[in-house]
Parts: structure tokens; C-alpha cells; sequence
């Protein structure tokens, strides 16, 4: 047993679509930092002292080997990509987004799980995703000499589906509480329930156990929203976890003003995200996953935190209305997606907006409080920009749907232009276009950038890049116009997890409101284990 110290400056991503991966051979390991405020695949070889960046792996989760343990894939939010550990830039495999979890099998193919929409097969050469199977369908993992592979069912168990997409079978008829199952060599499934690993005989050719499943390791990171565990073992029987019973990395809400002097709120650090101020700036609209993702409500000035949702599942990304007398935001109910209105006070049930198959996140409120602007992520599309009027049958319109992934949509307090970030470029940029009706546009960031604020007073644009905090003055009347960003601050804060704003804006347009993850919140070490079967089959005995 050994241990691996992640750098101070690149703490493990604690958020998303993040993964630990060992290669086959057991030489190297892959995982997701975060680095000046953005995501990256670090390389840490055993052997070796020093874990560093993949070159070219900016933005990208879900990493993954390749079988001769010489390349790493991952997915980039937008694209599959592969990189040799040895260097040099990466390649394009496919277009995908909202991928979860991928494998890369023997036979050179790579498959993958998207979203809800189940598995998908590519050429790890590159190609066009073809459907394996379309059911919920989660972390594909390849099973040597087979013609299947192992997949986890997410209504609950562990089953073997065939390569060419034919018939699956059923391995584990275990709660719906396991996210990852890999197969290791000579006969073992290794799998997460709860935050512990169980390891169980198995045979590859009849795709069943021969034997009940033992607890290995019983304090796994679990990271949300997905519960994915941070574990991986190779084939030769070296297992990789990170410790501890903590999902969330909490964090404080924290003032920061224009030239970046820092005023901490009183109240208990939480795995705080998405702050909104209500429009006289008292109060504070925030998600708290602890470990359900609910919207609270805290009292600026005193930092007092009050629960404000109560669903079972996720309610998130909570904007106020123009009057402060309402929150939207959004929410899942019964596995469905949902903008949902609710008092500000607390009173009264929530009201359902609108509905949708996919995923939305919360944009803005016109300033006249009469339609509501969101974003909807779906798993083929990326994000797409809709509208809603708050009066009449509420029925939702696009505003932007293109091949390119646009969100995080914010109404200018004229209520003429909204902005918005897009990777039509290439990168994120932040544009801005007309409203109500999509017209001129312009890009207001440069070299990237996301999370676009408007100023109170409409005249400046705020918009993040890494660590930096961006500031660029505009004039929207009677024709808009912008001029060149200047650099406000830089700071360590939470950043973004699909490009809405991790923070948000004083109505005095001189403080801004930012999250601030505690220093010893996030974990620093990743265990390793050698030989670890030999523990199990030594318990068995």
C-alpha cells in the first residue's frame, strides 16, 4: 500500500463528471484536477514522483485508457478525445456530449455512456457514435475474452451486455445504489454500494458470480451529481481509490470587491453553489447539496441560512423575479426536469413553469418580470437557449438552437439584449445578441470566456476566464457597443459547472458575491493497492 499527494495548486475535481482511472497495466494513474479554475486530466506514473497536466486536456472529465496503456481518452464536454501519455496534442474520436463514463475495449472500439440515452460505440480512430443500448445504462467496462461487457443498470444491478448490441444478462440483482463495476483478472468484479467497494468471483465465459461479494474498502469519495465513485483497477490487480466519506467539498460565501479584497459572510461553511442576490441585496437564493441538491435562503447581513425546497430530488439554479417576490428555479420530479415558481417568503407550493425531457438550468427574469429565460441541455444538442412567458399556457420557445452549445442566458436590465456563452468559435466565448427576437450579435469576451453578469445598471458586462475576473463596459442604446475587457481581479473561487455563473453582482455594482471552497475540503490523497486480491481470496478461504 502506498499513497499519492495531489498537488496543492490542482485539487481533485469535486463536482460533475469527474473519474479515477488506472491503466491495464497498472503503471499510471488518470484523474480530474481543477487548476486556475479549470478542469484538467492529470498524469501521475507510479514509479514517478510528480503528477502532471496532459497536454491539451483543458476541460476535460471521464479519463480513460487505452488497452495498450499508452493513451488516455476523454471527454471534453463537447468532443471524445484521445492523448498519448508521452505527449502531443490530442485527437478528435467524436462528437459527444454529456458523456458520463467510457471504456476502451481490445478490439479498438470505445464505448460510452451519454446522458440517459444509454450506450454508444465509436472507432477509437475516430467515427460516428452508433446506439449499444438505449435504456438508463451506466459505466461501461470491458470483460477480456468476452463478447459482452459489463454495464450498471441505474434502476438497480449489474448486467452484461453483448458488443454488437444483442442480448444483456443480468450478473447482480443489487440495489440501485451501485454506479461503476469493472472486471479484474483472474475472475473478480470490483464494484461501488454506498461509499464501499465489494469484490466478487466471477465467471467471464457464463457472465455469473460463483460467489457472494466481500467488502474491501468501506470510505470511498462519492462525487455528485452522478455518485460516481473514485476508484479503478487495473487487470493485474492494482486498485486506486481516493478516501473519505465526504461527496461535497464545502465552501463559504465571501464579498470580493473590484480590486479583489476579500469579506467573508458569517455562516457555516456548505457545499455552496450558484449564489443569487435578490434585487435590494439582503438576501442570498443558493444551492446546498448536503447531499440532496436543495435551493436555501440566507440572510446577507446576519448569515443566516434557511432551507427553502424540500423535494427529494434536485432542485437548483434558483434566480429571483425583478420584484423579489418570487424564485425560479429549476427541478426534478419523478425524473423529469422542470422550471418551478415558489413564493419568496417560503409560502405556499411550488408551481411548475415549464417541463421538459431534458435537463434545464435556470437563466434570467426579464426586467419587466413577464417571461423567464432558460437553458436546456439536451444529450444529443448540448445547451439550447428557450423562453417562457410567465402568463398565458406557459408554453416554451426556442430563442437559440444550433448545432453549437449555448448557455447560461442573462436579460440586459433594458431587457433588449441577452447574454449568453457559446462555443461556435471552437472555446467558450461570451456573446451578446438582441432580444426578444435573436438578431445582432456580438462577442464580448476574448481568448474565452463564461459565466456573463449584466451590472445592475446595464453598463458593464462581467464575465469570468479561469481565475480572472473580466469586466467590459457597454452601451446598449440606441445601438450596443462594447469595449475591450479589463482585468478586475484573480482568486481561487468555485468555478462554473456548465458555464452559469458561479457568482453573482452587488446592486451598487461594486462587490461581488463569490463562493470560496475551503482549503482542506477537497481530497489530497489517492491510496494504492498492489496485489489487493490477494486479500479477498485470503478471506474467503
Amino acid at each position: 500500500r502506498t499513497s499519492i499527494v495531489t498537488p496543492a495548486d490542482a485539487p481533485l475535481a469535486m463536482y460533475g463528471a469527474t473519474r479515477l482511472a488506472i491503466s491495464p497495466d497498472g503503471r499510471v494513474v488518470a484523474y480530474v484536477a481543477v487548476r486556475a479554475g479549470m478542469r484538467q486530466i492529470y498524469i501521475r506514473r507510479i514509479d514517478s514522483l510528480e503528477s502532471l497536466p496532459l497536454p491539451g486536456s483543458e476541460g476535460g472529465a471521464v479519463p480513460f485508457f487505452s488497452p495498450d496503456s499508452e493513451s488516455v481518452g476523454f471527454a471534453d464536454g463537447k468532443h471524445l478525445r484521445r492523448s498519448s501519455i508521452a505527449g502531443g496534442s490530442p485527437q478528435t474520436i467524436a462528437d459527444a456530449v454529456d458523456v458520463r463514463w467510457a471504456t476502451w475495449i481490445s478490439d479498438g472500439t470505445i464505448v460510452f455512456a451519454r446522458g440517459t440515452e444509454g450506450l454508444f460505440t465509436v472507432p477509437s480512430d475516430g467515427g460516428s457514435p452508433r446506439a449499444l443500448i438505449q435504456r438508463p445504462t451506466d459505466s461501461p467496462e470491458e470483460i477480456p475474452d468476452s463478447d459482452s461487457i459489463l454495464a450498471v443498470d441505474r434502476r438497480g444491478g449489474i448486467f452484461a451486455v453483448q458488443r454488437n448490441g444483442g442480448r444483456s444478462k443480468k450478473v447482480y440483482a443489487g440495489p440501485d445504489d451501485i454506479n461503476v463495476a469493472v472486471y479484474v483478472a483472474p475472475g473478480y468484479i470490483v464494484f461501488d454500494q454506498g461509499r464501499a467497494l465489494f469484490a466478487a468471483p466471477f465467471d467471464a465465459k457464463r457472465l455469473e458470480l460463483t460467489g457472494s461479494p466481500r467488502m474491501i474498502v468501506d470510505n470511498i469519495t462519492v462525487i455528485a451529481p452522478f455518485r460516481m465513485p473514485l476508484f479503478s483497477a487495473s487487470m493485474n490487480g492494482t486498485l486506486v481509490y481516493v478516501p473519505g466519506r465526504a461527496t461535497f467539498a464545502t465552501a463559504t460565501l465571501v464579498w470580493v470587491d473590484r480590486k479583489g479584497t476579500e469579506t467573508p459572510i458569517a455562516s457555516t461553511p456548505r457545499p455552496f453553489e450558484d449564489p443569487r442576490l435578490s434585487p435590494d441585496g439582503a438576501r442570498i437564493a443558493v444551492t446546498c447539496r448536503d447531499p440532496n441538491p436543495d435551493v436555501w435562503i440566507e440572510e446577507a447581513a446576519r448569515g443566516v441560512l434557511t432551507r427553502f425546497t424540500f423535494g427529494a430530488e434536485e432542485e437548483e439554479t434558483a434566480v429571483w423575479s425583478p420584484d423579489g417576490k418570487w424564485i425560479a428555479y429549476t427541478a426534478q420530479r419523478n425524473k423529469t426536469h422542470g422550471v418551478y415558481l415558489k413564493a419568496a417568503d417560503g409560502s405556499g407550493t411550488e408551481q411548475q413553469l415549464v417541463m421538459t425531457n431534458d435537463h434545464a438550468h435556470a437563466g434570467s427574469w426579464t426586467p419587466d418580470g413577464s417571461s423567464f429565460v432558460f437553458t436546456d441541455y439536451t444529450p444529443a444538442g448540448g445547451g439550447d437557449i428557450w423562453t417562457v412567458a410567465l402568463s398565458g399556457n406557459h408554453k416554451a420557445r426556442p430563442f437559440l438552437q444550433t448545432p453549437s452549445n449555448e448557455r447560461a442566458p442573462r436579460v440586459s436590465s433594458d431587457g433588449h439584449w441577452i447574454s449568453y456563452t457559446s462555443d461556435e468559435s471552437g472555446r467558450d466565448e461570451v456573446y451578446v445578441q438582441s432580444y426578444p427576437t435573436p438578431g445582432a450579435k456580438f462577442q464580448i469576451s476574448v481568448d474565452g470566456g463564461e459565466e456573463a453578469v449584466w451590472s445592475p445598471r446595464g453598463d458593464e458586462l462581467f464575465y469570468r476566464h479561469g481565475e480572472a475576473m473580466m469586466a467590459v463596459p457597454v452601451v446598449v442604446s440606441p445601438v450596443f457597443s462594447a469595449r475591450n475587457p479589463e482585468l478586475l481581479f484573480k482568486g481561487q473561487y468555485v468555478p462554473t459547472r456548465r458555464g452559469e455563473a458561479a457568482y453573482d453582482v452587488s446592486p451598487d455594482g461594486r462587490n461581488f458575491l463569490m463562493v470560496k471552497r475551503d482549503a482542506q475540503s477537497s481530497p489530497t490523497q489517492i491510496v494504492v493497492v498492489a496485489n489487493f486480491l490477494n486479500e479477498v481470496t485470503k478471506a474467503g478461504r
